[in-house]
């Protein structure tokens, strides 16, 4: 599964294979859901594991709308994930 690092970077594969995802089109736009370990080898990306929450950010392109590159739409503030 593609991850991006920052604003400006391009999608790049994730490090491990524990990382899985599915994408469902509906009426109103796109459900995503990602799923991997809570707990994961430090070169595999953050551990989770004892963690009650997590600032997390999106980036999402659509190509339909001639969005490429900076042209996107973005979350412009973080969003706490909770487990």
């Amino acid at each position: 599964m593609p991850v991006a690092h920052a604003l400006s970077a391009t999608a790049t594969r994730a490090p491990f294979e524990g990382l899985r995802s599915a994408a469902v089109r509906t009426e109103s736009g796109w459900e995503v859901v990602i799923s991997r370990p809570l707990r994961v080898k430090s070169e595999e990306g953050v551990s989770l594991g004892g963690r009650k929450s997590i600032p997390i950010a999106f980036a999402a392109w659509d190509g339909h709308n001639q969005e490429r590159d900076g042209l996107k739409a973005v979350t412009l503030e973080w969003w706490q994930l909770r487990f």
